[in-house]
């Protein structure tokens, strides 16, 4: 039996279901790296989340299947601040999470390509994400939707 997959707006109905799918993703970020990431609970994610749905420049997408929250996407348009970049504004993927419940759908793909048709829509030109270096499911999802590694950052604990 195919699930019906359905991309809608991300807005406050969704809240407790997008918690959960964000905290899922946040624990596997804690188990991979519990020096970088701090256990906490899905509260703390709320005012992240609100942010997303009250600042003009933000947006999200939540995917439903069947009906239920299966993965999210949370996104904002940037502006670079220095003249050396090609392109001065872009989209920049904040989360995008799947609930392990729903992976090996195509969501993360169809949430993807929501962020694109946005990109286009607003003319934005580029589409930017961080992904962990534990992460490697992500990031070879991300390559196979032609991502290309532009920078890494680096951590030191003073």
């Amino acid at each position: 039996m195919n699930s019906e997959i359905e991309i809608v707006d991300f807005s406050e109905k969704y809240i407790s279901d997008v918690l959960n799918v964000l905290y899922e993703s946040n624990i596997l970020h804690i188990k991979s790296d519990p020096d970088y990431f701090a256990k906490t609970g899905k509260e703390r994610s709320l005012p992240y989340l609100y942010w997303i749905l009250h600042d003009p420049e933000n947006f999200g997408y939540v995917a439903l299947c069947d009906g239920e929250v299966a993965g999210i996407v949370l996104a904002g348009i940037e502006k670079r601040n220095e003249n050396v970049y090609r392109v001065p504004v872009y989209i920049e993927v904040y989360d995008i999470a799947v609930s392990s419940r729903f992976v090996k759908k195509g969501i993360g793909r169809k949430l993807h390509n929501k962020v694109m048709e946005r990109a286009r829509a607003e003319r934005v030109e580029q589409v930017e994400l961080i992904v962990y270096s534990f992460n490697r499911g992500a990031m070879e999802f991300y390559k196979k939707l032609h991502y290309r590694e532009v920078s890494r950052t680096m951590v030191i604990d003073v």
